[in-house]
């Protein structure tokens, strides 16, 4: 849509056709940003998800510990530190994994776009692909 309201503000084409050029650059952009909310949300989620079941794992399993274990060991360091591991793998999980797919998402997509328009320009692109 982005091509059409440069196309019809450059050919100066009837406000009817800029107006429905406009009507759906602002619906595509409506929707992304809510796809992109949806997507971050549920990332969030399943970060949230993962650092709760890793935190309950890992506080049974300390609890499960022998008292002679906490002779040699205070127990506030080990929470502390057991937290502070959960949180970064949830951080890892909502995060860095959603980064990762929308990226390669972005690739195979646009690389199957690319191939669809022009066969030859794609082998040119993925060739300089391999030389960088």
């Amino acid at each position: 849509y982005y091509s059409q309201c440069l196309t019809c503000v450059a050919q100066n084409s009837p406000r009817k056709h800029l107006a429905a050029a406009l009507a759906g650059l602002g619906i595509t952009s409506l929707l992304a940003a809510l796809f992109t909310g949806a997507r971050g949300s549920l990332f969030w989620i399943a970060g949230s998800r993962g650092n709760y079941n890793v935190r309950i794992k890992l506080h049974r399993n300390l609890l499960r510990q022998e008292t002679a274990f906490f002779d040699g060991t205070e127990s506030g360091v080990l929470l502390s530190r057991l937290n502070n591991d959960a949180n970064k793998i949830g951080n890892v999980i909502s995060l860095n994994v959603n980064v990762v797919l929308r990226k390669l998402l972005q690739f195979l997509f646009g690389a199957g776009f690319l191939v669809r328009i022009s066969g030859t320009l794609s082998a040119f692109a993925f060739l300089g692909i391999g030389i960088v």
